[in-house]
């Protein structure tokens, strides 16, 4: 049936409107999407991504937290200078023997166990050396450490636990070394510990250099003599070294 003249010019109006409401700009918030139903869908997966992304948030957060009340709670322990506790002397064998006292402190909430002192002792050193021996004491290096095998001191919190020992560096090394500028002796090394039901160690570096203090009352350190035994016991102290990472601890 053919369309009256006012019925065509209605269908040309109908088509014309279609047309500038095809072409007419967009809200920015339809997203370039025309059909409600694609807009529907484009939203739902807007938000279906936020959910995603809110809920990475807040696994994150939780993560950060217990990570937090982890390292809040668990051991920190460290060590103050060693004093040394009696005269330094010479043993039959040669080596100088240098009795020292370490003070550890746990300033954390859960107490230490398995906590060992693996130092080296040395006549002379130069700063960069320091580095590589602490990681080898920590075991980052020499992978044959067995460190479940060390048997070691609990350290509770608050409690200063002292660890005597004697230790000694051979006559030899200390009488090509003493006098020079590098000279020490230095103890140089890392304290290893563990938290209660967990198997992760924990590291502490130190590292001293043994020096003469004339005048105890005075902060003015010198060069150890070579005879060691020379010097009462109250005239020699152990100076923390002032290197990076010195004393770090994970």
């Amino acid at each position: 049936m053919e369309l009256t003249p006012y019925e065509k010019y209605k269908a040309k109006q109908v088509e014309r409107e279609r047309r500038l409401k095809d072409n007419a700009p967009m809200p920015l918030s339809w997203f370039g999407q025309r059909d409600p139903i694609a807009r529907f869908t484009f939203y739902v997966g807007v938000f279906t991504l936020l959910l995603v992304v809110v809920g990475a948030l807040q696994t994150y957060t939780l993560i950060n937290q217990l990570d937090e009340a982890r390292i809040e709670q668990r051991p920190w322990v460290y060590t103050d200078p060693p004093v040394i506790v009696g005269r330094l002397s010479m043993n039959d064998n040669g080596w100088w023997v240098i009795p020292l006292e370490f003070d550890f402190h746990n300033t954390g909430h859960l107490p230490a166990r398995a906590a060992v002192l693996n130092i080296e002792q040395h006549g002379a050193l130069k700063f960069d050396e320091i580095q590589d021996i602490q990681k080898k004491q920590c075991g980052f290096i020499n992978r044959k450490i067995d460190r479940s095998k060390q048997s070691g001191d609990p350290v509770f919190p608050g409690q200063v636990f002292k660890l005597n020992g004697s230790f000694g560096i051979s006559g030899d090394e200390w009488g090509a070394a003493s006098g020079s500028r590098n000279s020490g002796p230095w103890f140089v090394g890392c304290i290893l510990y563990q938290q209660p039901g967990s198997n992760e160690y924990f590291w502490t570096r130190i590292a001293y250099r043994l020096m003469w203090r004339k005048d105890p009352s005075k902060i003015v350190n010198d060069l150890l003599p070579t005879d060691l035994s020379s010097l009462p016991a109250d005239q020699i102290v152990a100076v923390p070294v002032d290197a990076p990472g010195a004393f770090d601890a994970n």
